[in-house]
């Protein structure tokens, strides 16, 4: 691999964290049809997640832990980010075609008596966001499944549905965890009960759309830290069309073969554990990070890393199985540190991303909280700490979060300055 054009081309993506055969096929993306690398590899990385569902997980302390991700490609009009998702997520499509086309012929012969067994209909893709969609499903693919949504908008309009008591996204929320789904059906008395269902989500938004779809209660319900958000470090970059003559690609069987050997690698189900080496690696990136954090009062930032420190368990998962393929190493239960040093790679880019995001938001959206925020300040004196500004806030009406979150956004424009644990200073 040529390191510094694949870096010219990625960015501030970690692209070095995937193999080399992956890489290619991004590059070859890149080149050919102008695919930002960072949306063709997080997006062949979900894929890859999808194909392999259920089949693996992580022990760590006691918890489980699948690779099941929610991820937003963001992008101006424009920005090529629908073709990397539909490309990377090809090949699960297309075996989805195969067997929903044997479906229907199999159903066709259950109705007409040819056959005395209900067949069950296998997908890997779905464009269904209802939570009843999703639980039947579920329960025809226990290995899990995706949403696709183009415009990523539309499954987040189904999260307003919270305003009026809906509860859709109290049950993405739960999708995340993998808790128990349990939906009562309006057309049959059906019960259908998911124990440990595995959902990922993935779709393209713009921006200004994501300023406008991110309230502030779907920033305090703890939605906002669980999406992975993917941004094009190169956007600013002009995109240019390749003029060398158009040799045949075969990307598209490289990547297809690379999601089949996927497929049948976890065929058999594996739980992993972590050796020590590994063990050690991630917990000392977790606590310096968490501890610097903590250590500057940015509560923010720390429930974005608390979510993100998920995502590098998460990570392991995917890692491990590509690099086992890449390298013709056999199927091991044992994560090691080069699995993690990867994953916490990942994490780290999408750590910086989600704190990017929120910014943007922040900077965009919340005019009337950010007027009484700073009606707020006044009424402090020049020094003061936490429970002062909390005190104040939540006696006008404000929540615990919305302060913090205000509280953050005052320190990053220079409004106020910490000068400790707690601890502030008026600048303005």
């Amino acid at each position: 691999m040529d390191g510094k054009r694949i870096k010219e081309a990625a960015g501030d993506f970690p692209a070095t964290v995937f193999p080399e055969e992956i890489v290619d096929i991004a590059m070859d993306s890149y080149t050919d049809a102008c695919f930002p690398m960072s949306y063709s590899l997080s997006s062949m990385l979900l894929a890859i997640c999808v194909a392999i569902g259920t089949s693996r997980t992580l022990k760590w302390r006691q918890r489980v832990f699948q690779c099941n991700l929610f991820m937003a490609i963001v992008g101006k009009t424009g920005a090529v980010k629908s073709h990397p998702v539909d490309s990377s997520l090809s090949p699960l499509r297309e075996r989805d075609c195969i067997t929903l086309r044997e479906y229907a012929a199999s159903l066709r012969d259950y109705r007409e008596g040819r056959t005395h067994e209900k067949p069950v209909p296998h997908q890997y893709v779905t464009n269904d966001v209802t939570t009843e969609g999703l639980a039947k499903i579920l329960l025809n693919n226990p290995g899990g499944a995706c949403v696709h949504n183009d415009e990523l908008n539309g499954l987040f309009k189904s999260f307003d549905r919270y305003h009026q008591g809906g509860g859709d996204v109290e049950k993405w929320l739960s999708f995340f965890d993998g808790k128990a789904l349990t939906v009562n059906r309006k057309s049959t008395d059906d019960i259908i009960n998911i124990v440990q269902p595995f959902v990922s989500f993935i779709g393209t938004i713009q921006p200004a759309v994501l300023i406008k779809t991110f309230t502030s209660e779907l920033i305090e319900n703890g939605m906002f830290p669980r999406i992975l958000y993917v941004s094009n470090s190169s956007a600013d970059k002009p995109v240019l069309w390749n003029s060398e003559e158009d040799l045949p690609s075969t990307r598209e069987d490289d990547w297809r073969n690379f999601i089949s050997r996927v497929i049948d690698l976890t065929g058999q189900t594996m739980e992993y554990t972590m050796n020590q080496k590994a063990i050690e690696t991630i917990c000392t990136w977790r606590n310096i990070i968490e501890n610097g954090l903590f250590d500057d009062g940015d509560e923010e930032r720390l429930l974005i890393f608390r979510k993100i420190q998920v995502y590098a368990l998460r990570f392991c998962i995917p890692m491990k199985v590509m690099w086992e393929i890449a390298e013709n190493r056999e199927a091991t239960p044992v994560v090691t540190q080069d699995d993690v040093c990867r994953a916490i790679g990942l994490a780290s880019y999408f750590y910086k991303t989600a704190c990017d995001t929120y910014d943007m938001i922040c900077s965009g959206g919340f005019d009337e909280e950010a007027g009484k925020f700073a009606s707020m300040l006044e009424d402090l004196p020049v020094f003061f700490r936490t429970e002062n500004v909390l005190a104040i806030g939540t006696a006008r009406g404000m929540s615990r979060a919305t302060v913090y979150r205000n509280l953050n956004k005052a320190a990053r424009f220079n409004f106020i300055r910490r000068r400790g644990h707690g601890e502030y200073e008026k600048l303005l």
